[in-house]
């Protein structure tokens, strides 16, 4: 006798899939010198409607320049800052960019957790990064893209 079963995958629901935030204004006296920062601005990803057990991990991808693999957030075209990116932390460690992919082991795929059931936060933090000698004031936006892969 046989029985019809599902086939299931785990997974959760993104709450929100797009997330602005809004950093501090920065003094550039702030930003002295090349890898300095300031501006540390918490935010999360929230996530929904987990299976419990789930196993989740996420790539984040810089949208401005997709080939980019360092740990610095490109400025997006309408920025007139200069010498500043952006860079986003997962504790106090600084996240690398990957490509835009949901497969496992893609490039830069960092492990966020495990899903205890029903909801979860992935709690992030964006500041501002000195990258250049040459430092020009104005206005900073950063665009950049989060796949997240269940296992």
């Amino acid at each position: 006798m046989f029985s019809d079963g599902p086939i299931t995958q785990p997974s959760c629901s993104v709450t929100n899939s797009s997330i602005a935030v809004t950093l501090p204004s920065a003094d550039a006296a702030s930003l002295s010198a090349q890898g300095a920062t300031t501006g540390a601005t918490p935010f999360n990803i929230a996530l929904n409607n987990c299976d419990q057990g789930t196993a989740v991990s996420v790539t984040l991808t810089d949208a401005s320049n997709i080939s980019n693999r360092s740990t610095t957030l490109s400025l997006a075209p309408d920025s007139t800052a200069a010498g500043v990116g952006l860079q986003l932390l997962n504790g106090s460690t600084p996240i690398a960019y990957g490509p835009d992919s949901a497969s496992a082991g893609n490039q830069n795929q960092w492990f966020a957790g495990t899903a205890s059931g029903s909801s979860m936060t992935i709690p992030l933090t964006v500041q501002y990064v000195r990258t250049d000698d040459a430092l020009t004031p104005g206005t900073v936006r950063g665009l950049a893209t989060f796949t997240i892969a269940y296992e």
